[in-house]
């Protein structure tokens, strides 16, 4: 049986990917355009019901909150680092071409950028919360 937290975060490797792949679906119609089916991240959010309290039982413990902070940890700073080295990458071709950066590409990383944060965070909590070895009742 799943916890209240690796339900969040299957829902928000779900979403943060879905909407990836329908922003990457749509590209090819829409163009720039295609941006807002990142929209679907504002559905993250949603994950957050899972954490409901039901009656006394408890929901969360300190594990979940530790292990969440490092998932939290690992999806900004892939996120970050995929945005450093796609900015260098940019800068250094647009360079060559002697072009400026479109602004879409700079609309597209940005939005790129949430959505990884989300799905390696998602990820990384679930394979952090697997990993732990959990008490067993005698």
């Amino acid at each position: 049986m799943m916890s209240a937290m690796e339900k969040m975060a299957w829902s928000e490797v779900v979403i943060s990917g879905t909407a990836t792949l329908c922003a990457l679906a749509l590209l090819p119609w829409l163009g720039p355009g295609a941006a807002g089916a990142f929209g679907l991240l504002g559905l993250l959010p949603c994950g957050s019901w899972f954490l409901r309290r039901r009656g006394t039982a408890v929901i969360t413990d300190e594990r979940d909150h530790d292990n969440e902070k490092r998932a939290t940890f690992l999806g900004i700073l892939t996120a970050w680092q995929v945005t450093f080295m796609s900015l260098i990458a940019m800068v250094l071709w647009t360079v060559s071409q002697n072009r400026d950066i479109p602004a879409a590409w700079l609309n597209w990383l940005i939005w790129v950028q949430f959505a990884l944060c989300y799905l390696v965070k998602g990820c990384a909590f679930l394979l952090i919360n697997r990993r732990q070895h959990r008490a067993t009742a005698c």
